[in-house]
């Protein structure tokens, strides 16, 4: 409901293309409904990358939006276009198998990257589902599907951002809309902590059931399908040895996002308006902090400039 609620609010007149009369606006909230049901039946059960961490990142995605005012500087269409990619981002998530592991099963042998198969999934969407087709212009599906391969595309780098290049100051451009969706998928690590130590625990969880796997040798799928109860029932294994507090577990893997992921965007979000970026660092070191110190992790001096400032 809350996916739904989301899309209705971003809706203009640019998004659909019918008048927006009393039965006009049931019919597509009831339209809406079925295509974040849609949606939802297209991702696993994993532990970490499933329809909840979806919903977790598109509220993120449109706090932003409209904390930060960024509608004026998007065109009327865009928030309710990045919401849906947002929604749909890890549609079909592997339970965090990587490309590789896939490949050495035979599956996905088309896919260079699982991005390639999260737009293929979108795409199918679009072009089937009953919202797309009665009331939204060929325009703008054309243009879902080219921002959705823009902003997916992992050889697509956004372009670094000069200090003069901020949100107040101009259009928001297909650089700027990748890096926000980048921080809204790192939702979790600037939740109430409680929360983000849950989320943690799951994406330690869903990456020790991979490795489970593999170390063992018991992937022996045939289908995108059979691999993906595979895995899932590796990390229900997993679950019953593993327990919130193991330290090194959760706190490397805390390390490791923040060195990896967010230290970079976080420098690339300060060029784009320091207020938002003040804010997000903020949490996020309070929750890093307070997951190290909770997990009994020792902290190095390498951690410990991690948590000092960022890049």
């Amino acid at each position: 409901i809350a996916a739904v609620d989301m899309l209705e609010q971003a809706l203009s007149s640019s998004v659909v293309s019918i008048s927006r009369q009393e039965s006009d606006i049931e019919n597509i909230r009831k339209s809406l409904f079925d295509l974040v049901e849609t949606v939802e039946k297209k991702y696993t059960n994993s532990c970490y990358h499933n329809f909840y961490h979806a919903v977790d990142r598109m509220q993120l995605l449109y706090a932003i939006i409209a904390k930060y005012d960024l509608t004026g500087r998007m065109k009327s269409q865009t928030p309710f276009l990045l919401l849906f990619l947002s929604l749909c981002l890890d549609i079909g998530h592997p339970s965090g198998a990587s490309i590789e592991s896939l490949h050495e099963q035979g599956l996905f042998l088309k896919y260079n990257c699982l991005a390639d198969f999260h737009i293929q999934e979108i795409e199918t969407i679009v072009s089937s589902h009953a919202f797309f087709s009665n009331y939204t212009c060929e325009q703008l599906r054309t243009e879902l599907i080219h921002l959705c391969r823009d902003l997916l595309n992992p050889g697509k780098e956004p372009q670094y951002l000069t200090e003069g290049s901020k949100i107040p100051n101009e259009v928001v451009n297909s650089d700027h809309l990748k890096i926000l969706l980048r921080i809204a998928d790192s939702a979790n690590i600037v939740r109430p902590f409680t929360d983000a130590q849950i989320w943690s625990a799951a994406m330690t969880t869903e990456k020790h059931a991979v490795k489970l796997v593999r170390t063992n040798n018991k992937l022996t799928a045939d289908t995108v399908e059979e691999f993906n109860n595979q895995l899932q029932l590796a990390q229900r294994n997993t679950r019953k040895i593993l327990t919130f507090d193991m330290a090194v577990d959760l706190g490397h893997l805390s390390l490791d996002f923040v060195q990896e992921e967010l230290k970079p965007l976080i420098s690339q979000l300060r060029k784009l308006d320091k207020r938002f970026a003040k804010e997000y660092e903020h949490k996020m070191k309070v929750n890093t902090f307070q997951l190290l110190q909770n997990s009994k992790f020792h902290l190095q001096s390498d951690a410990a400039g991690l948590l000092s400032c960022s890049a």
